[in-house]
């Protein structure tokens, strides 16, 4: 799927998490760790940032992925783009928009 072609264009530099159980990835940040990584960058896939965002990613609360990765002794960055601000993907969607009204 999706996590494997990025895997591939990514190589050994690419990780992958999610916010809700499955597939479970609690893992992640250790394994970031492990292979030598000191700072990473968060790429949040989301049409816009609300509230799984603004919680579960950089929220204060100990599970969020900006906490979890700095236990481990990360530095970490956050794109703060959507990919709804995507030129790319915006155009994917009004091309769909356009072929469903047509």
């Amino acid at each position: 799927g999706l996590e494997r072609s990025l895997q591939k264009k990514l190589g050994h530099r690419g990780f992958f998490g999610v916010i809700e159980k499955s597939p479970a990835s609690s893992h992640v940040p250790k394994t970031i760790q492990q292979a030598g990584f000191t700072k990473v960058l968060i790429v949040p896939f989301f049409l816009i940032l609300g509230l799984h965002f603004r919680r579960d990613i950089t929220g204060d609360d100990q599970q969020s992925w900006v906490n979890r990765l700095k236990n481990v002794g990360l530095t970490v960055q956050i794109n703060q783009k959507s990919l709804g601000e995507n030129p790319v993907i915006q155009q994917m969607f009004c091309n769909r928009i356009r072929e469903v009204l047509d």
